[in-house]
Formats: structure tokens, sequence, C-alpha cells
């Protein structure tokens, strides 16, 4: 019963290791996403000072940035971009 236990936690404390990991990858692609959009953004209205999205509007802009990392890390893992 302690052996099935401390072979629990330990699964456990890996799985949270992998999403804190993971979570850390969503924040810095989120980090990413903000910044390319707001230096997109300026560009086009230079005189504005602030910009208000639905999170439908957020996602329609994002899709293309996300299809095409998907097809980066496909490709850096030697897959063609039609296998992703």
């Amino acid at each position: 019963m302690i052996e099935h236990l401390r072979g629990q936690a330990a699964y456990r404390q890996q799985q949270a290791k992998r999403l804190t990991e993971l979570s850390r990858s969503d924040v810095s692609r989120a980090d990413a996403l903000e910044d390319s959009l707001v230096l997109v953004l300026t560009r086009l209205q230079p005189q504005a000072t602030r910009f208000s999205f639905s999170p439908e509007q957020l996602a329609a802009l994002s899709a293309p940035l996300d299809r095409a990392n998907v097809r980066q890390r496909g490709r850096a893992a030697g897959r063609s971009p039609t296998s992703v």
C-alpha cells in the first residue's frame, strides 16, 4: 500500500512537472503573439493608444500564426507540412 502511494506520488509529480513546462510554453507563445499583434497594430494605427478585440477576433487573428507554428514544428521534427 505504501509503495503504491509513493508510486502514485512520483507519477503525479512527473505530470505536474510536464504540465508546468507546457504552461510556460503556452505563456511564451501568448506573449509572442501579443507582441506581434501590438507591433502590427501600432504600424497600422500609430496614433492609437489602446486596442480592443473580442475573444473571437483574437482567435481569428491568431489562427494563421498557429498554423505557421504547427508547420514550423513539423519541419523541425522532420515531417512534411502535409503530415501535420
